[in-house]
């Protein structure tokens, strides 16, 4: 039965947190052409001005900056997440649903037959117990595999939520020590003859 995620779908939200994290958070380099270069023909050599670079590179955003980027990012997978586990809720409903008309025909089909048409005898049920009993069984164990499955995502959710936070909050808590530091050892070189 294929009811748990794998590690690798439970890893995937950390890989993907750790990537975007990694892109926001370290200075890109990219190639700006200067204004003379586009206007030129193709093949046009040594258009450029030698006054404007030929690599430009982007400015390091500030940490309320890239904390707003990440925050941007989680609120937006978050909404995508809500929408998908609906939209998976809802199909999973949708089937239930269709299985418990089938078992409430079936058993229909069963009480308004006679006894002595299907063969069964007194005391016996009208159920079957290759169709009905099977259905219901199967029903009841989609209703706990999606329940469980809902709890579970939740979960794993929560805690790459909590894992991100915490490398936030550690990466930025070096960061101030360090500039701490930075800035107590040049009041202690202002203070030197």
């Amino acid at each position: 039965t294929n009811r748990r995620p794998t590690m690798m779908n439970s890893l995937l939200p950390l890989l993907l947190l750790d990537a975007i994290a990694a892109a926001v958070l370290t200075p890109s380099t990219a190639f700006i052409p200067a204004a003379s270069d586009r206007n030129a023909p193709a093949g046009a050599v040594g258009t450029r001005a030698s006054s404007q670079p030929f690599f430009m590179t982007s400015t390091v955003p500030t940490p309320e900056e890239s904390a707003q980027q990440l925050t941007d990012y989680m609120s937006k997978a978050h909404e995508e997440k809500l929408r998908a586990v609906a939209d998976a809720e809802k199909k999973l409903k949708g089937r239930i649903e269709e299985l418990d008309v089938e078992v409430s025909q079936l058993r229909g089909e069963l009480a308004s037959k006679s006894p002595t048409d299907g063969g069964v005898q007194s005391g016996q049920s009208y159920l079957l117990p290759a169709t009905n009993k099977a259905l219901a069984e199967s029903v009841l164990k989609y209703r706990e595999f999606v329940s469980d499955y809902l709890v579970k995502s939740q979960r794993e959710k929560a805690k790459a939520v909590a894992a991100a936070e915490s490398k936030l909050r550690s990466m930025y808590e070096a960061k101030i020590a360090q500039l701490e530091k930075a800035g107590t050892e040049s009041e202690y070189a202002e203070k030197q003859p």
